[in-house]
């Protein structure tokens, strides 16, 4: 049975119980922000934290920490929280400014200008009002909904077979179908083929920057950024990021739900923005290097340590949002018919 510690992280004054980690691995799953550029490997030095009090047993000092610490440091209670483990016991840890992850001034805004669509989107919505059933009429659901398409298109998914019937009564047979090219993808109340929207990402190492875009007009409608810090908590360098993400599926799985998250954050930031719902989001753009896009797929990018690798130029599929991690309860869509799902694209 493993043992168990308590460590208390100062400034923040966040105390972990946990099995014997080390502290920057303590700090990390805690969400405590402390420097790890080189991915806990002892290389960079600058997770230097301060043992301020002690109840307990640490493991001694090791040769990385002596090559960055010195003697005189170790002496003055100095180590590197990535070599350090609270072996039995408690203790107190002083996080000081320079080992913490600072903030930084990011751009929203590359080329910011108008660019008119190349193509018609892939993604269209054509306005339907359904005859009712009658005695002369007693067509399925489904056929009564293809039928007014009056073409070639595909069934739609299960989760939108599941609510058509309730969908298309409570509207009233009056709803509104969006289609990825013939595909059936949503079906909806009400005429809504004027909300129509698109998200492009481009996910960087040290940030993401988002933009709520219309596909009809192509032009960007909100736009939201943020920091990358979670992940630069596990190494500055995507190096450091592929040794972290390639010692256990646990840790890979850990960096991609980072990023989703930041993802999702960015998203809800700029719906609240433009006043446009989240379910009127029916495409995605994900640009990045290769190891980003491998975390946020959760594809393991431990090939990538070693050597050079080709890769694709683009991957498109469709992928639900549960795949990215979140509570279920979150990814079943509005109960109007809009899915769980979006055409997600790779460049």
């Amino acid at each position: 049975m493993e043992e168990h510690v308590t460590v208390t992280f100062e400034p923040e004054g966040k105390t972990v119980a946990d099995s014997s980690h080390t502290l920057l691995e303590l700090a990390q799953g805690a969400n405590i922000s402390l420097r790890g550029e080189c991915g806990g490997t002892g290389v960079c030095g600058k997770c230097k934290i301060k043992i301020v009090k002690r109840n307990g047993l640490l493991n001694e000092p090791t040769e990385k920490e002596r090559e960055h610490l010195n003697e005189t440091g170790i002496a003055e209670g100095y180590r590197l929280g990535c070599q350090t483990k609270v072996v039995s016991g408690k203790c107190t840890v002083y996080i000081p400014p320079e080992s913490r992850t600072g903030k930084r001034v990011i751009s929203g805004i590359g080329l910011d200008e108008e660019v008119p669509p190349l193509a018609p989107p892939a993604v269209t919505k054509v306005h339907l009002h359904l005859a009712r059933p009658a005695f002369d009429d007693t067509r399925p659901d489904q056929k009564r909904l293809m039928d007014a398409l009056n073409e070639n298109a595909e069934i739609p998914p299960l989760h939108s077979l599941a609510r058509l019937p309730e969908t298309l009564r409570k509207a009233d047979w009056d709803v509104t179908v969006a289609r990825w090219k013939n595909r059936v993808i949503s079906v909806g109340p009400g005429d809504t083929t004027k909300d129509l929207f698109g998200i492009a990402v481009d996910i960087g190492s040290s940030k993401v920057i988002c933009h709520l875009v219309s596909l009809e007009s192509g032009k960007t409608i909100a736009r939201a950024h943020a920091e990358n810090p979670p992940q630069i908590m596990y190494g500055e360098d995507v190096v450091s990021r592929i040794t972290y993400a390639s010692k256990s599926p646990e840790h890979l799985e850990k960096l991609q739900k980072l990023v989703v998250d930041t993802i999702n954050s960015l998203i809800e930031t700029a719906c609240k923005k433009s006043g446009i719902s989240p379910d009127r989001i029916y495409e995605m753009v994900f640009v990045g290097n290769t190891v980003m896009h491998h975390l946020l797929l959760g594809v393991s990018p431990e090939i990538h340590r070693c050597r050079s690798v080709h890769s694709g130029g683009w991957i498109t599929g469709e992928f639900p949002r549960k795949r990215s991690g979140g509570d279920p309860d979150e990814w079943r869509g509005d109960g109007d018919g809009h899915p769980p799902y979006r055409r997600v694209y790779r460049v």
